[in-house]
């Protein structure tokens, strides 16, 4: 084999989609589209307000997302297990833009999957979600004394 061959040879192995056409069709975004994006347990809502020609890129505005009803309250279960709150599936919220909101860019993928610049992944409409069975930990300070 030759030099160029070889190097061919690693590129395709290497990059994959660059040889693989993308033989996915993108959705049909709108401005004022809702989605829903994936942040590991969590998921927020945002809203379209930029399509890419092509239509496989989109920018998204973050929402606000207030509860309703607004006195709704996670319950945690007292058994052995305690912070296991067992109403968190209840939570219903009303939606509308954030002009100040965060702006995301999410592409379409080779795998046909739409994902943002962080690897998030988002689907069409607008479901948050708040898991309260994951909280962050505060890291110990050792202080001599």
């Amino acid at each position: 084999m030759s030099e160029v061959s070889l190097d061919l040879l690693a590129f395709a192995i290497t990059y994959p989609q660059f040889l693989c056409p993308m033989k996915i069709k993108p959705m049909n975004w709108e401005f004022g589209d809702g989605v829903t994006i994936f942040r590991h347990s969590d998921h927020i809502t945002a809203t379209v307000v930029r399509v890419s020609v092509s239509g496989c890129t989109i920018w998204m505005q973050d929402d606000c997302a207030s509860l309703d009803p607004p006195d709704w309250r996670p319950a945690f279960d007292p058994g052995e297990l305690p912070g296991i709150c067992i109403n968190q599936h209840g939570q219903r919220y009303h939606y509308h833009r954030d002009i100040f909101g965060r702006m995301r860019r999410a592409s379409l993928r080779n795998d046909g999957v739409w994902r943002t610049a962080m690897g998030e992944r988002i689907v069409p409409g607008r479901s948050k979600f708040h898991d309260f069975n994951i909280y962050p930990v505060k890291p110990r300070i050792n202080r001599p004394g």
